[in-house]
């Protein structure tokens, strides 16, 4: 399949959305690969995918839903795939046809802003189907329409000029410069995680080994000093109008959790703009008063029971008609495998080489464990009060900060005793790998909370009566800062500003 690029320059260019029209119009005309799982869902449903991507979306959402997430047929996801590429075929020919570029036909009239209704389709068919066979295209279709907002070629068509983009994402507070990341106050700390600076790789392979029986967490400063997106102002992520560029002025579907806490009753998830996310959520109270949200959990994150790093929202469609909630809760982009969907982000960082190390032969195994020779990358952001409730994970971390703090509370496995897990929930989840201790009402400690709340926490002592033995270690996190978490320890994170965090998973 020739890529848009060599499709563009093996004729004098048209304008680039006739050029797009044409160059995905053939990419889907190809044969299905006689290996394709979609060849599963039969020539009847096959044949409507050109006249009726609509329909077909539809009746692979329904399948999706008819699954868990991890056990969903590769099938239903490869067709939820390709009818959304159908789907944005019709909507950029729409296009082609209004500027009267095509066939000399009558033109259509399309919507204000036909590039985020595009980039939506594209972004849903990312997040729900997990893109099996088409990213490639998917990728390339983003980084034309990028090039269209820029105005970077000089052969843009005029209409696109002349048509306001009405339907564009929020933009009032498109002119800050930096998010609010100021630490008004410091926790006090009384058990330590040990700190180093900047340790080579022999040296953490070192520490992996000498306590081959009980590897320990560390802090390491100033291991990141090389990543653009700490130190290079042109890309730096604590600037909100990068972020908005690299997610095409915002239009990018990302999915955000709205509530205090995945283990809370009234903790949800949805779909929404990165734009909005950015302006109701970042950078002013968040507000969703005027939107829609799933309010059962899809799954908790790092659920044992699924061991998937890639989100699993098969059950979230943007497009949902759900019952409108009138709530003001604080929202949160956290363990998603953002890098994978907008892989321009990804090159502001690199891989710690901490996580090519040789585990001790003592590390627990699970049923996560994975032979990837790369780790999982999961994005954290979130305003201030966002907190990840103590949880285990099955793999080891490198927890690095890129913006803001976060304060980490830490606890060893042998500690497990002493911090009530969740047993199975309602639905069926396997809740064992979260407590159901509330350290939001424990952590971070300071002297006027102590003695503002000391009768509250008696009665909770008194509920969860060994917790108050639990040993455990503590730290702040800053720009800059990595932190080694090894399986199985149990882990408690809050944002004490507006942060953005990077978590790798390996074993």
């Amino acid at each position: 399949m020739a890529t848009l690029a060599e499709h563009v320059a093996e004729k004098i260019p048209p304008p680039p959305t006739k050029s797009l029209f044409e160059w995905l119009a053939a990419s889907l005309a190809n044969s299905f690969d006689p290996s394709d799982p979609i060849l599963a869902c039969g020539d009847a449903v096959l044949s409507a995918l050109q006249d009726w991507p609509d329909h077909v979306i539809r009746l692979a959402h329904e399948k999706l839903h008819s699954f868990p997430y991890q056990n969903v047929p590769t099938r239903w996801r490869r067709l939820f795939e390709e009818a959304s590429l159908h789907k944005v075929l019709k909507i950029i020919e729409s296009i082609v046809l209004h500027d009267g570029m095509l066939y000399g036909q009558k033109p259509a009239v399309p919507h204000s802003d036909w590039i985020s209704d595009v980039v939506h389709v594209l972004d849903k068919a990312a997040i729900i189907s997990g893109l099996p066979r088409r990213k490639q295209i998917v990728h390339e279709t983003l980084d034309a329409l990028d090039h269209v907002i820029q105005g970077e070629q000089t052969d843009l068509e005029p209409a696109l000029k002349r048509r306001k983009l009405e339907g564009a994402p929020k933009s009032s507070n498109h002119g800050l410069r930096r998010f609010a990341t100021n630490l008004d106050r410091h926790p006090k700390l009384r058990h330590t995680i040990p700190e180093y600076d900047d340790l080579s790789f022999d040296e953490f392979q070192d520490h992996l080994l000498t306590n081959n029986d009980s590897t320990s967490p560390i802090i390491i400063k100033n291991a990141l000093s090389h990543w653009p997106a700490l130190h290079d102002e042109s890309r730096s992520w604590s600037n909100p109008n990068y972020l908005l560029r690299k997610t095409l002025g915002g239009r990018r579907l990302v999915p955000v959790e709205f509530g205090r806490s995945y283990t809370d009753p009234g903790w949800g998830q949805r779909i929404i703009t990165f734009g909005d996310f950015l302006n109701d959520c970042l950078v002013q109270e968040c507000d969703i008063s005027s939107s829609t949200y799933t309010q059962d959990p899809i799954k908790p994150p790092s659920s044992d029971a699924s061991c998937s790093y890639v989100s699993g929202y098969a059950s979230v469609d943007a497009s949902d008609h759900l019952p409108e909630r009138k709530i003001n809760v604080t929202g949160y982009l956290a363990q998603h495998d953002l890098f994978s969907q907008i892989p321009s982000l990804r090159s502001d960082i690199t891989v710690p080489d901490y996580c090519y190390c040789t585990l001790p032969t003592s590390s627990p195994t699970s049923e996560c464990d994975s032979s990837s020779d790369e780790p999982y990358m999961n994005a954290w952001l979130g305003p201030g009060g966002t907190i990840s409730p103590l949880h285990t994970d099955p793999y080891h971390n490198i927890f690095c900060q890129v913006v803001g703090f976060k304060y980490i509370k830490l606890y060893a496995p042998d500690q497990t005793p002493f911090l009530y897990s969740h047993g199975t929930d309602e639905q069926g989840i396997d809740m064992s790998n979260t407590s159901q201790v509330d350290l939001k009402l424990f952590g971070p400690s300071y002297e006027e909370q102590n003695k503002s709340e000391s009768g509250f926490e008696s009665s909770l002592h008194a509920q969860y009566p060994l917790f108050k033995g639990a040993h455990y270690l503590e730290s702040v996190l800053g720009p800059g800062d990595s932190l080694y978490i090894p399986k199985g320890w149990w882990h408690y994170v809050e944002s004490l500003s507006t942060s953005f965090s990077v978590s790798f998973w390996w074993n």
